[in-house]
C-alpha cells in the first residue's frame, strides 16, 4: 500500500510544546504498523478524494477527483484514478485510458505486493532533513522535511491511533499551474483523504473487473475484446 503514498518541508511555524522532532525509526514503525494491519494475501479496499491547490494559501482547489484501490486476495488489483482503471494479475498490467482509447499492457510490477523492509522504510526516510510529530487526541500529525533537490517541499501525514493513515498532504515547489503567471511564485498543495478503508470479508468486489474483461487470446494474439474492441492495442512488454 506504501506504494501509492506521495512524498514533500511545511510552510508553517512550528510551535514549541505542539510539534517535536523524531527519530526516523519512529517514522519507520508507524509505516510498518500501517502495512501490518493487513494480513498476506487479504484482500482489502479504500477510496482516495484529492483536492489540488495552486497555492498551499488558497482556500478554493483548482481541481477534485475521486479514486479508489480494490486488492483481491493480494493477488489482483483495480485501480481508478484521473479517468483511468488499472488492472494488474500476477501474469500483466493493463491501463484502460477512456479519453485516448488505449489500452496499455506492461509487465506486472511486483511492488504493489512487495511486502517492504524495514531497510525498505528507512531509505524511504531518509530522503527528509528532518521528521516532527504533533500528537492529538484521537490521530498523530508526521511532517517531513526533504532534502533539497526534491520536487516537493514537504508532506504531511496523519495517522489514527489505530495506525490508519486517513490524510496525506504534499507542499510542492511550484504552482499547480505554471502557465498561469498570478501564481508564479505560488506552491501547491495536494490533498488527499483516504475513506472508506475495508478489509477482508467487507470489501465489495462489485464492479471489481479483470484483463479478461477488456482483453482476449486469439491464438498467440492478444486483442480487445467487447466494447473495447475498437481501442488500440499497446503492449510494451518486449
Amino acid at each position: 500500500m506504501i506504494k501509492y503514498l506521495l512524498i514533500f518541508i511545511p510552510f508553517i511555524s512550528f510551535s514549541q510544546g505542539d510539534w517535536e522532532k523524531v527519530d526516523p525509526q519512529v517514522f519507520v514503525e508507524v509505516l510498518r504498523t500501517f502495512e501490518k494491519t493487513i494480513a498476506e494475501g487479504e484482500s482489502y479496499s479504500f477510496e482516495t478524494h484529492y483536492s489540488i491547490y495552486n497555492d498551499h494559501k488558497d482556500q478554493t482547489p483548482v481541481k477534485q477527483f475521486k479514486g479508489s484501490l480494490i486488492c483481491k486476495s493480494g493477488k489482483e488489483l483495480n485501480v481508478r484514478q484521473m479517468g483511468q482503471l488499472m488492472i494488474q494479475n500476477p501474469a500483466m498490467n493493463l491501463t484502460i485510458d477512456t479519453v485516448s482509447k488505449q489500452l496499455v499492457i506492461q509487465q506486472a510490477d511486483p511492488s504493489f505486493f512487495y511486502r517492504k523492509t524495514v531497510d525498505d522504510y528507512l531509505k524511504f526516510s531518509e530522503m527528509a532533513e528532518g521528521i516532527y510529530r504533533k500528537k492529538l487526541v484521537e490521530q498523530d500529525v508526521y511532517i517531513l522535511e526533504l532534502k533539497k533537490g526534491f520536487p516537493y517541499k514537504s508532506m504531511e501525514i496523519t495517522v489514527t491511533k489505530q495506525g490508519t493513515i486517513t490524510q496525506v498532504i504534499i507542499y510542492s515547489n511550484q504552482p499547480y499551474q505554471v502557465d498561469n503567471t498570478d501564481y508564479s511564485n505560488a506552491r501547491a498543495k495536494i490533498v488527499m483523504d483516504m475513506r472508506d478503508f475495508r478489509k477482508g470479508k467487507s470489501v465489495d468486489f462489485k464492479g471489481f473487473l479483470t484483463i479478461g474483461d477488456f482483453i482476449k487470446q486469439e491464438r498467440e494474439k492478444l486483442i480487445p475484446t467487447g466494447s473495447y474492441s475498437h481501442y488500440e492495442l499497446i503492449d510494451l512488454r518486449n
